[in-house]
């Protein structure tokens, strides 16, 4: 008879035969390719010729794509066995090996059409790097608070707007870009999925206090924000500061839909997740407005 001991995941650190191998593998290859190059690339701030290219031979940029498209049908631990192996010698090509597997292609893995990764999972797994474009000057890395603005066209989408310190930018040949209607259309999906398939969140107290700790946070940096934009004369950063107050009362909304299935109202959650992707949207029209001048006062 199993035991509640015997059922007891084995933790982290103990690794299986396969895993020992996998690690050791890319922890050799670390120590005899990428080592030597180290000092050149520090000082010349760019990758060796060649280096990239004996990454993708080792097949450690393809871990967690199925086979099906050329990948090694790996798992996400596996991804960070990779990357802990090449960080004991350089973080810098560590970062590029992780960016490239647990964001660009984990991001094409979830929201990509079928299309879609059956022409770059393959190019991805062979040779093509993935950048991830997410931060801007003025929400860093809140995908909340982003204002590059993705505009429907006929051919596609015309991005308006600028990014910053896109990860693996030098080599990349595609790239993974967050633009606000994507987080618009990301939380209506998931608020509408919720509607249809109702999983009430749980660990309340937490979501609660979580909501608690954004607004405040938010609110702050709202005031700051805007205060600062009208006595610098910034659009941009008047615009920013927009950003954090609809994010302080998102937050507010967090609490709300915590306290509503607290009371046994679950269906609160997603009807909340509909309201925030509003929300989400009328950000959008405000900081377009505010970076066209129709908003903003000195």
């Amino acid at each position: 008879m199993l035991t509640q001991t015997d059922c007891k995941p084995s933790p982290l650190t103990l690794l299986s035969e396969e895993e020992n191998l996998f690690y050791s593998t890319v922890r050799q290859f670390a120590d005899d390719t990428i080592a030597p190059l180290v000092r050149a690339m520090d000082e010349e701030q760019k990758i060796s010729p060649g280096l990239v290219e004996k990454i993708f031979d080792l097949g450690i940029m393809a871990i967690e794509i199925p086979e099906s498209f050329g990948g090694a049908g790996g798992s996400f631990f596996d991804s960070v066995l990779a990357i802990e192996a090449i960080s004991t010698v350089d973080p810098a090509i560590a970062v590029l090996v992780d960016v490239h597997n647990t964001l660009v292609i984990n991001a094409l893995r979830r929201w990509a059409t079928d299309a879609q990764q059956r022409l770059w999972l393959p190019k991805l797994a062979s040779g093509t790097v993935g950048a991830y474009a997410l931060s801007e000057s003025g929400s860093g890395s809140d995908a909340f608070a982003l204002q590059m603005q993705a505009q429907r066209i006929q051919s596609g989408y015309r991005l308006n707007g600028g990014k910053l310190w896109i990860s693996n930018a030098r080599e990349a040949g595609l790239f993974v870009v967050f633009a606000i209607f994507v987080s618009a259309c990301v939380a209506a999906v998931e608020a509408v999925s919720r509607l249809i398939h109702q999983t009430p969140p749980t660990h309340l107290w937490a979501l609660a206090a979580a909501g608690a700790i954004g607004y405040l946070g938010n609110l702050v940096a709202a005031r700051v924000r805007t205060r600062a934009g009208h006595r610098l004369n910034s659009a941009a950063l008047i615009a920013d500061g927009n950003h954090a107050a609809a994010d302080a009362y998102v937050s507010l909304a967090v609490i709300a839909s915590a306290v509503a299935v607290a009371i046994g109202a679950p269906i609160a959650d997603p009807i909340i997740g509909l309201a925030i992707t509003l929300v989400i949207l009328r950000i959008t029209w405000q900081s377009w407005r505010t970076v066209r001048g129709h908003d903003h006062h000195d």
